[in-house]
């Protein structure tokens, strides 16, 4: 989030290691005002970059760990099934389906967070008993 704020603030509001980059660089080949914001804008991207890079290793790390559990715990080529919020991460979805680890992955076309609200309302009932 910090990325998408830096490319809208003005260069002299940028501060931090961006800003000194900014500056040193802008010093180094007397850049004008229009070349320093460009620079910035550039800086925002690149952390933008670096963010996704690091969720997309965290989340294949995550990915990693449910497989390896998948393997340990349950038999071979047994059908997945996906529902609920699980089913909306397409990329797991591929991800499950190329692992190999089961004879089919299939989640329902219509698959949405609805059970959410009911898994609530079961849990107040019972706590309310």
């Amino acid at each position: 989030r910090r990325g998408r704020l830096l490319a809208v603030e003005p260069l002299d509001q940028v501060g931090g290691e961006l800003g000194d980059v900014v500056e040193a660089v802008a010093q180094r080949w007397q850049l004008d005002a229009h070349d320093r914001q460009a620079l910035v804008e550039v800086g925002a991207e690149l952390a933008a970059l670096h963010t996704k890079i690091a969720a997309a290793l965290i989340t294949k790390r995550i990915f990693d760990l449910f497989a390896e559990a998948a393997e340990q715990h349950l038999p071979r080529d047994i059908p997945l099934h996906i529902n609920g919020g699980c089913g909306l991460n397409c990329d797991w979805n591929v991800a499950w389906r190329d692992h190999g680890q089961f004879s089919s992955v299939f989640v329902p076309p219509c698959t949405n967070d609805s059970g959410v609200v009911i898994g609530h309302a079961i849990a107040i009932g019972v706590q309310s008993m």
